[in-house]
């Protein structure tokens, strides 16, 4: 799977990436911001970040949100597609947290983390274990 964009003034068009090897699971538009609100819902269209399955990794031989993840983004063009970090279990939650951050959910091998990233430029920040809620 691919994503094209197309400049309709233009009408040049790009390819996100060069090959469709690979399984959008979900795509997201930062924004900024136009006031404190939260969650962020409302602003101008900064840039895309993307949920990307690169690889099979639990050998059922397709590529599924179940497999693991990396975070991708691009400028809202399409141009300067780049992987910020792989090896993400399944994407639960995305969030945009701030003018200049977003957080991800996810899941792996049983385990729940939140990633923290930067947008200008993309970069992961950190990684945090969610505790495991404790039974009675």
């Amino acid at each position: 799977m691919n994503y094209v964009f197309i400049d309709v003034q233009t009408g040049v068009s790009r390819w996100l990436t060069t090959g469709g090897e690979q399984l959008f699971a979900n795509q997201y538009t930062l924004l900024e911001p136009t006031d404190s609100s939260m969650p962020i819902t409302k602003g101008k269209p900064l840039s895309h970040v993307y949920d990307v399955v690169e690889k099979d990794t639990d050998g059922n031989g397709n590529l599924t949100s179940q497999d693991d993840s990396s975070i991708a983004a691009s400028a809202l063009d399409g141009s300067g597609y780049v992987i910020v970090k792989s090896g993400l279990g399944e994407v639960e939650l995305f969030r945009q947290v701030s003018a200049d951050r977003f957080m991800v959910v996810h899941r792996k091998n049983g385990e729940t983390f939140t990633e923290l990233f930067s947008v200008a430029p993309f970069a992961h920040i950190s990684t945090t274990p969610i505790p495991r809620m404790k039974d009675n």
